[in-house]
């Protein structure tokens, strides 16, 4: 069941909703909220509709472990800090 606005916005962009879809995704957006934008009923059908290359799971693993890297790095700094 879609919303009758995401009817009214997102029924008009047909083959484009999935690069909409992509481009959200990779912007940040969760997948619950481009699943409500798009008027999905099940998560699965939003699912369909990302399209995401090996470069972008690349990019948002090295994110990843940078962010959990830097974290290590600012708690054995303030650990040591504390010496």
């Amino acid at each position: 069941m879609t919303s009758p606005a995401s009817d009214r916005v997102f029924g008009v962009l047909g083959d484009t909703g999935d690069t909409f879809a992509t481009h959200l995704s990779l912007k940040g957006v969760r997948i619950k909220v481009v699943q409500e934008l798009l008027g999905h009923a099940d998560i699965k059908t939003t699912r369909v509709y990302l399209h995401t290359s090996y470069a972008d799971l690349q990019r948002g693993l090295n994110q990843y472990i940078l962010s959990t890297l830097q974290q290590d790095m600012v708690k054995d700094s303030a650990e040591y800090s504390d010496e």
